[in-house]
């Protein structure tokens, strides 16, 4: 602690949403602001959006609040992440489905998508069977991976080729270490 309070609940304000949020039980980056602009940008009218790892909801929310998607669903494992973002979501005011549980699991009784989003903070690639298998022909699919700037965009890229896929950008959204980027690879299941 340095000032203030001697909590460690708090509520971070990002891209006009609020998230409820205890800094030693859930995860949550400010840095990925920009990253969930960037995905709001894309999403059309009348969209079924998954967010893999939800977390406390920043993506599910953020899309629900500020697209016309028809139905947004996050799946997070963490039990307490998934209370907040139920209570994100009546803080916001808006309508995401969350359910708590290992995606693996219940990814597969939700059905398919028009987006799916798989912001894992690492290790997405172990999951991508799991987000072709909510695919349809046309889902965008939003990959992200850690890798060293020298393997940008060839290893990410590669990860996702194991199903017929067109790559429709790759994009540095943050930097973990020296020379060591997040990428989100943005790809359409053919």
């Amino acid at each position: 602690y340095l000032a203030g309070e001697r909590k460690k609940e708090t509520i971070a304000v990002e891209n006009g949403v609020r998230l409820k949020l205890h800094l030693e039980k859930v995860y949550y980056s400010p840095r990925q602001a920009t990253e969930r602009q960037r995905i709001i940008s894309q999403v059309k009218k009348g969209e079924k959006i998954l967010v893999m790892f939800s977390g406390i909801g920043p993506y599910a929310i953020e899309i629900a609040k500020h697209t016309k998607a028809k139905e947004v669903v996050g799946v997070e494992l963490n039990e307490i992440a998934c209370e907040y973002a139920v209570a994100n979501a009546a803080l916001n005011k808006v309508n995401v489905v969350f359910h708590c549980g290992d995606v693996r699991k219940t990814v597969s009784k939700l059905g398919k998508f028009d987006r799916i989003l798989m912001p894992l903070p690492k290790g997405a690639e172990e999951f991508l069977e799991t987000a072709f298998s909510a695919a349809k022909k046309g889902t965008i699919i939003h990959f992200y991976d850690f890798e060293h700037e020298e393997d940008i965009p060839e290893k990410a890229v590669e990860k996702v080729k194991v199903k017929k896929v067109r790559i429709l950008r790759v994009v540095k959204c943050g930097q973990l270490g020296v020379r060591q980027y997040r990428v989100c690879v943005d790809c359409k299941v053919l």
